[in-house]
């Protein structure tokens, strides 16, 4: 529970700043971070209402059990094809040489329907198999042991290979994809750089960073979710509970270092000390 709600207030921090910060509300990149941490932090919300629920002995109408194990089924792949979305982004940003000419400003018609072309992946890619779960558990003649139907409500009766399927089997295999596309990015890398293709030193440095940036989203966000997900199918919860803790905490260590967020921490400490001082002075 307190590692849950640690990951939960996590989440609402980074969210916080990405919507505070005015130079984190622009980009591509960034409004996909964004949607990645909300479907973190709604996760943990509802696992969090799930737990608390469980742990008073709370009468919940089974439907409404239903209802928020799907929730969480949902925000769960959702959270993982954001993930997937995010590097799939990076690839074709390094690759395709995209940072070289980015367009920074905040309605960019090309950067919308990018974005749309990607939430119609993330968000409804998520909905089918909520859906067919749903469908399987709310329909009153469907058999309790149907192949995909996961029977929420029967969840203290311990491991369900079912309910495995629909919460580890898409996200693994997407992030398995996300390995691939790693990879991918590696050859492309090393191909680039022994190719003409970029002429100046410039340009190669901005080459270089963008993929440790890549590299760095991939250590510290894709393997964790893979290998915790992994092993959380054989009932290893305790990596799991680890790596959802370190997800965000690694999301706020890549945002401290943004200019953008340095810039405005300078900002809001520069007018506390002009608050002080006109306090000060008054008082005097």
């Amino acid at each position: 529970m307190s590692t849950n709600i640690a990951h939960v207030v996590l989440c609402i921090v980074v969210v916080g700043i990405y919507i505070c910060v005015p130079g984190l509300r622009c980009g591509l990149h960034n409004r996909t971070v964004v949607r990645h941490n909300i479907c973190l932090m709604m996760h943990g919300i509802i696992l969090q209402i799930l737990g608390v629920c469980e742990l008073a002995n709370c009468q919940i109408n089974n439907y409404l059990m239903i209802f928020l194990w799907l929730c969480l089924q949902y925000f769960t792949i959702a959270a993982v094809f954001w993930l997937n979305v995010i590097s799939y982004n990076m690839t074709l940003s390094i690759t395709r040489f995209r940072w070289i000419a980015a367009n920074t400003k905040r309605n960019n018609p090309a950067e919308d329907r990018k974005l749309f072309s990607y939430g119609l992946f993330a968000w409804g890619g998520s909905m089918a198999p909520t859906l067919l779960a749903g469908l399987c558990d709310y329909i009153p003649g469907v058999p309790q042991d149907f192949l995909f139907k996961p029977n929420y409500v029967n969840f203290r009766s311990g491991q369900n290979l079912v309910v495995n399927m629909y919460f580890f089997a898409v996200p693994t295999f997407t992030l398995l994809l996300n390995n691939i596309l790693f990879v991918y990015t590696t050859y492309r890398i090393i191909k680039i750089q022994r190719s003409t293709q970029i002429a100046t030193r410039n340009k190669t440095n901005l080459l270089k960073k963008k993929y440790f940036l890549f590299l760095r989203l991939y250590l510290l966000m894709g393997a964790p979710w893979f290998f915790g997900m992994l092993l959380a199918c054989f009932n290893k919860l305790i990596i799991l509970k680890t790596c959802r803790l370190i997800q965000p905490s690694l999301w706020l260590l890549i945002l401290a270092t943004h200019p953008a967020v340095v810039k405005k921490i300078k900002q809001w400490f520069m007018c506390y000390e002009h608050r002080q001082r006109n306090v000060f002075t008054i008082s005097t």
